[in-house]
């Protein structure tokens, strides 16, 4: 009986030693992604809105992430995020319309975004400026960074950077 009640305390020191040690504050992969959904603020550079073209800080950028799309299904390797796009700090739109366009983009468990697709509708001096943007990137539990290319009315974006920080 002794040598049963040993052995079980050493079970549970090694349990507490392996875990009760654990001083960091490690947010698991799956308590970041359920944090996706929320506004997103930050800015925006590329080959038109940098320091050599006037925007040192490129243009203010907020993303409202409405919705993740939980795929149930174990073949499928990463689920999806919807939102809105403003290119403004608040959730408003640049020109007047309901907002300045459309982001989908894949996560995966590891804290990469792929298939980024910003689908713009806004208008830029009174002129339809629809384009798409496409990229990358990376999020952790409260910041997200997309690296894209595209085109709109401007031209072609290239060297593309959003980075985001989540405000609620």
């Amino acid at each position: 009986m002794k040598n049963s009640f040993l052995l079980f305390l050493i079970f549970l020191v090694s349990i507490c030693m392996s875990s009760c040690n654990n001083d960091d504050d490690t947010v698991t992969l799956n308590e970041q992604q359920t944090n996706l959904i929320g506004i997103w603020n930050g800015n925006l550079k590329d080959s038109f809105y940098n320091e050599n073209t006037g925007y040192p800080n490129g243009i203010n950028f907020t993303i409202d992430v409405k919705q993740q799309l939980i795929i149930d299904d174990g073949n499928v390797p990463g689920d999806y995020i919807i939102g809105k796009i403003y290119f403004s700090d608040t959730i408003t739109s640049c020109c007047g319309q309901e907002n300045d366009g459309q982001i989908t983009a894949q996560y995966f468990d590891d804290g990469k975004l792929s298939n980024a697709v910003i689908q713009q509708t806004s208008s830029i001096n009174n002129v339809i400026c629809q384009g798409t943007l496409t990229g990358t990137g990376l999020f952790t539990f409260n910041t997200m960074t997309i690296n894209f290319i595209g085109t709109d009315c401007e031209g072609f974006h290239t060297g593309g950077e959003i980075q985001l920080t989540k405000s609620n």
